[in-house]
């Protein structure tokens, strides 16, 4: 398949695992919003000389599943520590949760080994939030980011929240029902399946249906942004 160059607003991301190989999941908008992947192996340093390789490469431990996990590589590097360069080894791993289960197994001093994936990948190559990158891609996959630059893309955004009941006190999301749904984006509305007076308010069976209808209003404006207060911690796992 040949390759082509593009540019797209860089969104966000974030990462998959597929086949043994770890791949960075971009989010980027161009003429339309589209998810884009980049195959990027995670590493942490380790503050040992090159002739440790075999010691580093010789670890053997065991995943949370119970499956042997093992280093992937080690490579040569350099950091800049207190003003003054200093030779280090970067030691790649399969997965990102494979990072630190094999450095608890290093015997010598480690760094860079507690940074969230996606937030290494996006410092490792210089993205811009919201920025403009260009990338060689072959299909869904890209090969190669060439740049990126600061931008100013138009988002559609749609914010949300949702009301729960737990007539105790605070609500547990695996016993309390959410009762009501708020939305505000290309239109704006509530949900519920709770009685209610306000003509504004879109009524239906239970709380499943009110799940569902949620979910078709925001495939159906197909928002780049969902918006909310603490929606991370709290509304979306619940």
């Amino acid at each position: 398949m040949a390759s082509s160059v593009k540019k797209a607003f860089f969104i966000d991301a974030g990462y998959t695992v597929k086949k043994g190989k770890t791949y960075i999941t971009l989010i980027l908008k161009g003429k339309k919003t589209v998810k884009r992947y980049y195959q990027y192996d995670p590493y942490f340093l380790v503050e040992a000389p090159p002739d440790k390789t075999e010691i580093l490469m010789s670890v053997r431990t065991r995943d949370k599943r119970g499956f042997e996990i093992a280093p992937l590589r080690v490579e040569e590097t350099e950091r800049k520590v207190c003003l003054s360069k200093k030779k280090m080894l970067k030691l790649f791993c399969r997965e990102p949760s494979h990072v630190p289960i094999i450095q608890a197994q290093i015997p010598f001093p480690c760094h860079e080994h507690n940074i969230a994936f996606a937030k290494r990948f996006i410092y490792d190559m210089g993205l811009i939030p919201l920025g403009i990158i260009r990338f060689e891609r072959q299909g869904r996959i890209i090969k190669r980011i060439i740049s990126c630059e600061p931008g100013e893309p138009k988002l559609d955004e749609m914010s949300f929240d949702i009301e729960t009941y737990n007539q105790a006190g605070a609500p547990r999301e695996d016993k309390d029902p959410a009762i009501m749904i708020s939305y505000q984006g290309k239109g704006k509305g509530v949900i519920t399946y709770k009685d209610s007076a306000n003509k504004d308010v879109e009524r239906v069976a239970d709380e499943k249906a009110m799940l569902e209808r949620f979910s078709e209003i925001v495939k159906a404006e197909d928002p780049d942004i969902l918006v909310g207060y603490n929606s991370s911690q709290f509304d979306l796992p619940y």
